[in-house]
């Protein structure tokens, strides 16, 4: 009898239990869902372009959720007082409150993190831009073994599967495109690599090569996976130099170089050029009277004798030099102890052109 009656007290005392547990359950769904609605939407960036493959789930909800289609749209079905959590590769998660709304436009924001932070693998620390992928990186020395103005043309060679097409040489205009493994897309300018300066977006060709510590050229899917979309086209990440704990240290380059034309066309001279239309003439039948090139105008040309009426210049030597010279200096200290750490650089980059500017103003040039 004893047993039978702590029996029925256990059995009373579960079924209160769970009873308790089911009034607990109905009151929260009942605060929490409210009435159900469907509710659809875009996802796009900052810039206004779709976003596909967007994570959506219902916040709470056990995993409740969808995905963004090819065009960034969504729909699914929530409650008025439900959450959506928006998540991507590369991009801060964002919550939205759904409320009166039925039709969303989710703008997301580019996550840049720090691009030296270590993560823990298996066998001790890495940095997480070198883990998986193919990545290329080139140090400070290699950097100033050219003495080049723009650290773009620095890149040129030392890098497998980076091309730098330069399409200019005037001093001050001469920075290279750069593409990571040729053109991705239908337009030189979409397939151009997210460039990224300590972190920040920016351009980099002008930066003294004396301030850099080294450049990661990422090139594939899984080496640029970190940075979503916009790492499509590849990325090269610009680490500058920092102060290191120690004495104070002065460190001073100099370099000369001289900028020649890769190739110049060799021209013929009038005279020879007046010589050559008459036989062509000739040979078509024109007689010697009625020859472009009489006697006399090719005496002159031949012996300079008229030259205001009949020159005889060679353009390219009369208009540009034999080379353009080019100079660079820097001077940096750097140092610091544990609280404040320090990296100084003043540098000077004087860059001459081809173009004789006569006796004027040589910035002409």
């Amino acid at each position: 009898m004893r047993e039978k009656n702590q029996l029925k007290k256990m059995n009373l005392l579960h079924v209160f239990m769970i009873t308790v547990l089911m009034f607990s359950c109905w009151g929260t769904m009942v605060a929490q869902t409210g009435q159900s609605k469907t509710v659809r939407g875009v996802v796009v960036d900052k810039s206004g372009v779709t976003i596909p493959g967007v994570n959506i789930t219902v916040k709470q909800a056990g995993g409740v959720g969808t995905i963004s289609d090819f065009d960034g749209k969504f729909s699914i079905k929530v409650s008025e007082k439900a959450t959506l959590v928006f998540t991507y590769i590369g991009y801060e998660t964002r919550e939205m409150v759904v409320g009166n709304n039925d039709n969303l436009r989710v703008v997301l924001t580019e996550d840049t993190k720090d691009l030296d932070e270590v993560v823990v693998i298996a066998y001790g620390t890495q940095k997480k831009v070198t883990i998986t992928g193919a990545v290329s990186s080139v140090g400070s020395t290699e950097l100033m073994k050219a003495p080049v103005a723009s650290l773009g043309l620095a890149l040129a060679g030392k890098v497998t599967g980076l091309s730098s097409i330069q399409y200019s040489g005037a001093p001050g205009a001469d920075d290279p495109a750069l593409y990571v493994r040729g053109l991705g897309s239908l337009s030189a300018s979409g397939s151009a690599p997210l460039v990224l300066v300590d972190g920040v977006e920016r351009s980099f060709t002008q930066i003294d090569p004396n301030e850099v510590a080294d450049i990661s050229i990422l090139k594939d899917a899984s080496a640029t996976a970190v940075f979503g979309v916009r790492g499509a086209n590849g990325v090269i990440l610009v680490t500058t130099k920092r102060g290191n704990v120690g004495k104070t240290k002065i460190s001073a380059t100099a370099s000369w170089g001289a900028q020649v034309p890769t190739l110049l066309m060799d021209f013929t001279n009038s005279y020879d050029f007046a010589t050559f239309y008459n036989e062509s003439q000739t040979n078509d039948g024109v007689l010697p009277g009625q020859l472009k090139f009489q006697p006399e105008v090719l005496d002159a040309f031949k012996n300079h004798t008229l030259p205001t009426v009949y020159p005889d210049i060679k353009w390219l030597d009369y208009m540009l030099q034999d080379y353009a010279p080019q100079s660079q200096y820097n001077v940096n200290l750097s140092g610091g102890t544990e609280k404040v750490k320090f990296f100084v650089s003043a540098g000077a980059l004087n860059q001459g052109g081809l173009f004789k500017t006569f006796n004027t103003d040589k910035n002409n040039n």
